[in-house]
Formats: C-alpha cells, sequence, structure tokens
C-alpha cells in the first residue's frame, strides 16, 4: 500500500513538473512573440496616430492612400493597444486593425506581414487559432519562405500550435529554423532555446548537424 501511495506521488509530482515546465516554455515563447512585432518607437507611434486621425478626419482620403507604407505598423500599433486594453477599447482597437489589413491585403496580397497581423489579431480576439488563424499562417510561408525580422515569431507560433498546423507548414517552419540559425550564428542559440522541448527540436537538430 506504502508503495502505491509512493509511486502514486511521484507520478502526481511528475506531471506538476511537466506542467510547470510546459506553462514555462509557453511563456517564453509568447515573451518571443511579443519582442517581434515590438511596436514603433514613441515617436514613431506618435506620428502614426497623428496621421490616423488626421485622415479619419478628412472624408475624402481613404485609408489606401492615406496609410501605406506605414500601415502595418500602425495596424500593429492598434493590435498591441487591443491586447492591453479592457473589452470595448480591445473592438475598437481591432476594428481599426481591421481595416488596416483590410487595405493591405486589397493592394498587397502578397504581403506577408499582413498574414502574421492577422494570425496576431485573432489571438488577441479569441485567445487560440481558429483555421481561419492557421491558414492565414500557412498563406504567411506562401507568401515568403524566410523572414529575418518574423521569422522568430513564426517559430514561436508553430511551437505552440504544431498540431494545428498542415504538415507543408511543419516543414517550411523546420526549414526557416534552420536558416535562422545558419544565416546569423549569434542567433542560433535563440533559436535553438525556443525550439526546445518541442516537436520542432528533433527535426532542427538533425539539420544543423548534418
Amino acid at each position: 500500500m506504502i508503495g502505491r501511495l509512493k509511486y502514486a506521488s511521484l507520478a502526481v509530482m511528475t506531471v506538476a513538473a511537466a506542467v510547470s515546465t510546459l506553462d514555462m516554455i509557453r511563456g517564453r515563447r509568447v515573451d518571443a512573440v511579443r519582442a517581434v512585432f515590438a511596436s514603433p518607437s514613441r515617436m514613431g507611434r506618435d506620428q502614426l496616430l497623428a496621421n490616423w486621425e488626421r485622415h479619419r478626419g478628412n472624408e475624402q482620403t481613404t485609408l489606401a492612400a492615406a496609410t501605406p507604407p506605414e500601415a502595418l505598423a500602425l495596424a500593429a500599433l492598434w493590435i498591441d493597444q487591443a491586447a492591453a486594453s479592457p473589452p470595448p477599447l480591445q473592438k475598437r482597437a481591432l476594428a481599426y486593425a481591421d481595416t488596416l489589413l483590410a487595405e493591405v491585403q486589397h493592394d498587397r496580397p502578397q504581403a506577408p506581414g499582413a498574414s502574421l497581423l492577422k494570425v496576431r489579431t485573432d489571438l488577441v480576439r479569441y485567445g487560440q487559432p481558429g483555421r481561419s488563424t492557421v491558414a492565414a499562417f500557412a498563406r504567411s510561408y506562401d507568401q515568403a519562405g524566410f523572414l529575418r525580422d518574423e521569422g522568430m515569431w513564426r517559430l514561436a507560433f508553430a511551437a505552440i500550435y504544431w498540431r494545428a498546423l498542415p504538415d507543408r507548414t511543419r516543414t517550411a517552419a523546420v526549414n526557416e529554423a534552420v536558416w535562422l540559425a545558419r544565416v546569423d550564428g549569434r542567433q542560433r542559440i535563440a533559436v535553438e532555446q525556443l525550439v526546445a522541448g518541442t516537436p520542432l527540436a528533433l527535426p532542427v537538430a538533425f539539420r544543423l548537424i548534418s
């Protein structure tokens, strides 16, 4: 009886440790996700918002004419604000981001940044990715297989939501991880830390030693 209790206690402790480790890994990747899409500088934010307010007040000016090339930066700003706001303000900020992203996707349908910001918008709005979120994420790889600035964000997303990704997108994520590690030796450690303990770890490790 004592032996059974001992093994049961060990099993509970093991599960608890595994959950704690998973939470830590997820937290690290969420931090990475936030860091990659950092907001513009304070001066940049002020200028973007000033442009936004000025053109919003001019009914004769369309967003398509007013916002590029800073549309994606402004959309990222509204998404950041939405993530830190209570529901009523969050809804408004996400609506602004949706409008900007729609304009970019209309004018530049192959822009991977717009697809990735669509993913971020869904995560803020729903908390978890849906089918359209995964489709947007996969589409970003079709638009650009390797992204130096947003690559770590994509790896973080792939590591967390691996099971939801189609095989082709999983392969693309592994390819990008290897590319990021090789294109900048200083970034290799960051890549290895990001994928550690995830389904990305083994295929990335094998590719890096081959």
